[in-house]
């Protein structure tokens, strides 16, 4: 084949970086926002008190903080892939007022209200580009210019990949966010008795714009110069450098995205009684209530799937007469996208009881809320915007990867799948996926806590407090990976290579008036397991980031603490617990995030928490030398000897903490069920290996416990493997310092410190992907902070 000339042209483009270049382009370009010049900072803050009477008081306070920022630019590439976030600008401002009524000796009223206000504007180091002076298409330049021109992104990977090209996605951004939040407190003390009641009001606001993939990504690997077309992405055969050369894109994206401005109320209520029954035993009982009234937008651009409305299709295509799932639109009189959640009663419960002068113990339980995943957000990524916001997507192949369909010449051959908003009607995304506008879950997030301590008094200052804690979670958010509806169930595993995209058979869906354009179903022909989906007219039904995960927390915790005496001050605090859920993550890229395997199997993901930490143990000391003047030794010391040896004060902190749990990872998706993930089978073993790390660095656990599991099967390794640990904390910081007082207004102080004081090695995590066998359970080098020594001299006068 020939090589692609707009490959060939990048390359020519994209010349090796050299300081020169980055001077030049520094001196060519003075970029300022809003008239100032980048990394300059600005702060203001007021406040006023002031007493109206003897009952009467109030304050406010007026804070404001703007900020700009230039990233490295690439030493003036525009295809740089080292520009970071771009040239931005943002501010913060905040109001506080707070009032205090002394109704009576016995009755205050309390009213507060704050208002944040946060502006952000971020633009890429390439903002403008022209994509047509590399040789793209005009097509695909004016769909860029719809949205925000900038250098696409090009992904080398596959074997033999190379460094990307062009600005990191999500880098255009417009942040106008805003909160009103006042609160009115009355409190009355009684005899016994201390009662709050008060009630909670916030509005948000969020205008929002940010663009993923604006002027394109487009991704190249091993598949189109594999040995064999049509074989699993293989890890030996094929290059993605080779593909890039011949324009063979294997995957790519250009998103059609808009602004969005969107608003929502809160209402909180509470009740709450402080009730000392007796000299020894005090009751705490409240109730709260909130509402979170499910956002609007300005324009009433958000949209909600019904998956279980008859398809706008039903009976118009032969052999499915009963198509359901249809995309539906808020509208004027309708401008929510789910019902209110109206059942957050949250009751709480505590006491204390005094066993005797120095023994106490208590408890509590309580029911919280957190916040609605339909409270004000402008993401289009998970608010339910689908009709407003749509995707193109590369479709590189129709025939199982026997041939390519889409190249770098021509990504989007059938056109792009721009939006149509409400006109689009019932059949929006006909063909295509659902995602976001899927509210599978609405409540908010429910969160049980419960409690109870031992604290006892021991002497000589020394105070032990023995606890249990526990929290479970329900209608968590999950973010780690999509609820697959679409999921064919494990039973169609007997059809082996009927379920492979090359097994293309006739269309019933060829021709139905409302298939989109741009989809697979708008083919001749069409993948045999696409019709056996529970909903064939959609190439995927998800839901994401909606409330459906479950965790359950139980703990034990230890604590002493000497009180200050003899010049030392001490903190213990040993904590060992199990968290168990079934999702771990809120959104992917915080990390230690997991993929599911089979969504008909949401009990299959329940295993300990990616987050789980088995152990902890903290110490801290805070200790006087027993030397000098005041103290134990050295009390007639000269002056002098005082001013020199006297005074010394030493600090510690010690951690030591186990690892997180590992998981491990099969690296292909094999299972052609169209599920999220698969895992690789485990052969019973546990795979535990113990010992110093330095030992085991080349097989931190036994890699020959995992194999990859194979087309047609799920594996069977959990989630998460409790037994696999990455290596845990062992670290000390030190410190040592002393004042120096030369007379009344002028004093020095001598700081040293020291962080990881042992030089303890910490190593990072050994490879979890078993088709990565040059660092699947190796550790390849250390990470984290080597010790570091600082001193400092500080003079007050």
């Amino acid at each position: 084949s020939r090589l692609s000339p707009i490959a060939v042209k990048l390359m020519t483009f994209y010349p090796q970086p050299n300081v020169l270049a980055q001077n030049q382009f520094n001196a060519q370009n003075n970029f300022s926002v809003n008239g100032k010049t980048p990394s300059a900072n600005d702060r203001i803050d007021v406040r006023v008190d002031h007493n109206v009477s003897d009952k009467f008081k109030m304050w406010g306070r007026n804070s404001g903080f703007q900020y700009q920022s230039t990233p490295f630019n690439g030493f003036g590439n525009v295809a740089s892939s080292a520009g970071g976030n771009g040239f931005g600008f943002g501010a913060n401002y905040n109001t506080a007022l707070n009032a205090v009524y002394t109704i009576s000796p016995t009755t205050i009223f309390n009213v507060s209200y704050g208002f944040a206000r946060k502006v952000a504007k971020q633009d890429p180091i390439s903002q403008g580009f022209d994509q047509r002076t590399i040789g793209m298409p005009e097509a695909v330049q004016q769909a860029a210019a719809e949205q925000n021109l900038e250098f696409p992104r090009f992904n080398v990977g596959g074997n033999n990949g190379i460094a990307a090209l062009g600005q990191g996605n999500w880098t255009t951004l417009r942040i106008q966010a805003s909160g009103h939040d006042s609160h009115a407190d009355l409190t009355k003390v009684l005899a016994k008795h201390t009662l709050k009641t008060g009630v909670n009001f916030r509005k948000l606001f969020m205008n929002f714009r940010q663009h993923g993939e604006p002027s394109g990504t487009y991704n190249f690997g091993n598949i189109w110069t594999q040995r064999l077309a049509g074989a699993a992405n293989s890890t030996t055969q094929g290059s993605g450098m080779a593909s890039f050369l011949l324009g063979y894109v294997e995957s790519g994206t250009l998103q059609h995205t808009f602004p969005i401005a969107t608003e929502s109320s809160y209402w909180g209520f509470y009740v709450n009684d402080d009730w000392k029954v007796s000299r020894k035993l005090t009751l705490n009982m409240g109730l709260r209530y909130d509402i979170d009234l499910p956002r609007t937008e300005r324009y009433n651009r958000l949209s909600y799937f019904d998956i279980t409305a008859p398809s706008p299709i039903a009976g118009k295509v032969p052999g499915y007469p009963n198509l359901f799932g249809q995309m539906k639109f808020v509208d004027g009189n309708n401008r929510r996208q789910t019902p209110t959640d109206l059942n957050n009663w949250g009751p709480r419960f505590g006491f204390a009881y005094s066993i005797n002068d120095k023994t106490v113990f208590r408890g509590a339980y309580g029911i919280l809320y957190s916040p609605s995943v339909l409270q004000a957000s402008g993401t289009s990524g998970s608010s339910g915007t689908q009709g407003f916001q749509q995707s193109s997507s590369v479709d590189r192949s129709f025939d199982g990867d026997v041939s390519p369909f889409a190249t770098l010449a021509n990504p989007f051959p059938n056109g792009f799948n721009r939006p149509l908003g409400a006109a689009g009607g019932p059949g929006t995304l006909l063909g295509l996926g659902i995602g976001d506008s899927f509210f599978n879950d609405y409540v908010n997030p429910i969160v049980q806590e419960w409690s109870a301590t031992l604290q006892r008094d021991m002497g000589a200052g020394f105070v032990v407090e023995l606890g249990y804690l526990a929290n479970k979670g329900n209608h968590l958010i999950d973010g780690e990976s999509s609820m697959t509806y679409n999921q064919l169930p494990a039973s169609f595993f007997s059809l082996g290579n009927q379920l492979l995209g090359q097994n293309q058979v006739r269309n019933p869906f060829f021709g139905v008036e409302g298939i989109n354009p741009v989809s697979a179903l708008a083919r001749p022909t069409v993948a045999f397991s696409q019709l056996l989906r529970p909903y064939p007219q959609y190439t995927s039904v998800n839901a994401f980031r909606k409330p459906q995960g479950n965790s359950i927390y139980h703990a034990f915790t230890l604590g002493v603490t000497k009180r200050y005496s003899h010049g030392l001050n001490l903190q213990a605090s040993l904590t060992a617990g199990k968290l168990i859920d079934d999702v771990s993550q809120t959104v992917t890229f915080l990390g230690n995030a997991g993929t599911k395997q089979d969504f008909y199997c949401r009990a299959c993901e329940r295993s300990i928490s990616a987050q789980d930490i088995a152990r902890r143990l903290v110490i801290s000391a805070n200790y006087e030398l027993p030397f000098g003047k005041g103290r134990r030794f050295m009390t007639s010391a000269a002056k002098p000897v005082d001013f020199i040896l006297g005074g010394w004060q030493v600090n510690g902190i010690l951690t030591l903490q186990g690892g997180l749990p590992m998981q491990i990872s099969n690296g292909n998706n094999n299972s052609q069920l169209g599920s999220p993930g698969q895992r690789p089978n485990n052969n019973g073993s546990s795979g535990k290996r113990t010992g110093p790390i330095e030992d085991r660095l080349r097989s931190y656990f036994d890699q020959s416990v995992f194999s990859q599991a194979g087309n047609f099967t799920f594996g069977n390794t959990s989630r998460t493997s409790p037994n696999l640990r990455t290596p845990g904390t062992n670290n000390t910081d030190m410190s040592l310092f002393k004042r120096f007082k030369f007379r009344e207004l002028l004093q020095t102080e001598f700081r040293a410190e020291a962080f990881n004081f042992a030089n303890h090695p910490i190593w990072n995590s050994p490879g979890t992907t078993v088709t990565d066998p040059g660092n699947f359970g190796i550790i390849l080098q250390k990470g984290g902070q080597r010790r570091v020594m600082q001193m400092a001299l500080k003079v007050q006068f």
